[in-house]
């Protein structure tokens, strides 16, 4: 069990572990909702919906990284 704990690549297996259960808790997912349904108040112009939503994907991808930086 030590050696398996001590492979390189069990961080990053349960740093993707942690994310995809965060995912399903209830805040992130009520604050997940709200923003979609935010970002797509005007689905006629869907480009910039897609836009909206990419940048709130990489918003949220770099606070969760800034975050386990200043944890790690």
């Amino acid at each position: 069990m030590e050696e398996f704990l001590c492979n390189t690549d069990f961080p990053i297996f349960a740093a993707f572990l942690l994310g995809i259960v965060s995912t399903f808790d209830p805040c992130p997912l009520a604050l997940n909702i709200t923003a979609i349904s935010y970002i797509s108040t005007d689905l006629k112009k869907r480009w910039e919906v897609i836009v909206r939503g990419a940048l709130y994907t990489l918003g949220r991808m770099t606070m969760f990284g800034m975050l386990s930086l200043i944890v790690f």
